[in-house]
């Protein structure tokens, strides 16, 4: 693999690292209203695409936000 497609690899990545934060911010936001600057910070801050896909799958068969954002630690 060449520098540039490496490049090219981990901006994809970080994109899709993105477009999960802002999708569970977003779904969060919708099903409770507000959400806290520290729940917030948290979901921005998790770097592992898993664990947003865990706290994502979490949204509809939680009741709180704690319950879905405890795969983010």
């Amino acid at each position: 693999m060449t520098v540039a497609e490496q490049l090219m690899a981990k901006g994809e990545r970080k994109g899709k690292l993105k477009d999960k934060q802002e999708v569970l911010l977003k779904q969060l936001a919708q099903k409770f209203g507000s959400i806290s600057e520290a729940d917030e910070k948290k979901i921005m801050e998790t770097q592992d695409p898993d664990k947003l896909d865990q706290a994502l799958s979490l949204i509809l068969k939680s009741e709180s936000i704690e319950e879905i954002l405890r795969p983010l630690g």
